[in-house]
């Protein structure tokens, strides 16, 4: 992550179409995904920078309509960021079906070592994806749409913490960009993507489901609730 410490702002934005730039653009699409707009903490916290550098960097971003800033609120992509970060989704997503399937690193391994892969070309990406048989989905359960798409398919899931007593529900994805630990800490409880769940009990602190793979009962912590994502049965 030295990487943004020692550039400048203005040589991030100088660097169209580059990592750096990338970068900032997907962690604003994704922190949107999770809590509506991104925030400058949550950003640096991300990518591992100071607040103030990231302030620069989003302020510039804006100036040049990569983003949209809502007064007390913080930033979301406007078209012109949008377009960018989703292609780089994209290729996101299908180096984590290589890393996953083919070369066998775990979910955790495999989103970490995508970040390494996804500036790639996209020629590479397009030949990998057609090597891999057109994937549908990455390993965290998200939709892989078709490289002639205009758009990243919108899945019609819920955070484990919207659900309530006496639900079924059934894992679609895990938001594996929030948090190593959190990931690894679903892991340990028996919880992934396609897990069968049935939510018995509910309280300040936790959410208590029982999985049907194995008939146990597990304490979801609501940080974690709210990166499973769910859809009712």
């Amino acid at each position: 992550m030295a990487k943004y410490i020692r550039l400048g702002a203005s040589k991030l934005i100088d660097m169209k179409g580059g990592s750096v730039l990338e970068d900032y653009l997907v962690a604003v699409l994704r922190l949107e995904e999770l809590y509506g707009v991104a925030r400058t903490s949550s950003i640096a916290k991300i990518l591992g920078v100071t607040p103030a550098t990231v302030t620069k960097v989003l302020q510039r971003l804006a100036r040049e309509g990569y983003l949209v800033w809502e007064p007390y609120r913080g930033f979301r992509l406007a078209p012109k960021g949008l377009n960018i970060a989703r292609k780089v989704i994209w290729r996101h997503r299908v180096a984590e079906v290589f890393l996953h399937k083919v070369l066998g690193f775990d979910e955790v391994q495999c989103h970490k070592l995508a970040h390494m892969l996804e500036h790639m070309p996209d020629e590479f990406f397009y030949r990998l994806y057609n090597y891999l048989g057109r994937p549908e989905r990455c390993p965290h359960g998200n939709p892989i749409p078709s490289p002639d798409s205009s758009n990243i398919e919108t899945i019609n899931d819920d955070p484990l913490s919207c659900m309530r007593v006496g639900e079924h529900c059934i894992v679609s994805r895990v938001l594996c960009f929030v948090s190593e630990r959190l990931i690894e800490r679903a892991k340990r409880l028996g919880i992934g993507v396609g897990s069968e769940l049935l939510v018995v009990g509910k309280n300040e602190e936790c959410i208590e489901v029982e999985i049907a793979s194995s008939g146990e009962k597990a304490c979801v912590d609501y940080e974690l609730a709210r990166i499973i994502r769910c859809c009712r049965r």
